[in-house]
């Protein structure tokens, strides 16, 4: 989802140029053409998984054992949606008795 966001506004921007900018962050003030609007969110996205000046990442939270235990500290957790289709969805009857 992030990288068709990105890849939309890239995109954008070769067709509108640097004459059109929005406001990014929202209330900051601060205005920029689509491509920085795609490298903020590029960056913002990076810096979530990667580890700061301590070792700590922003994905963990600050759980100390997925941070700094020799045997977490290395991977990074990923949530997968699976998303059931029409055929695998039962509905219990309704018992209206």
């Amino acid at each position: 989802m992030n990288f068709l966001l990105i890849e939309s506004l890239q995109r954008f921007h070769q067709y509108y140029g640097d004459e059109l900018e929005v406001e990014c962050p929202t209330g900051s003030g601060d205005y920029m053409n689509l491509l920085q609007v795609a490298e903020e969110i590029q960056h913002r996205i990076i810096h979530i998984f990667g580890r700061d000046i301590h070792g700590r990442r922003a994905l963990n939270g600050g759980n100390q054992k997925l941070d700094f235990d020799p045997y977490f500290r290395d991977y990074v957790w990923f949530y997968e949606v699976r998303i059931a289709t029409k055929s695998e969805t039962k509905h219990p009857e309704s018992n209206t008795t």
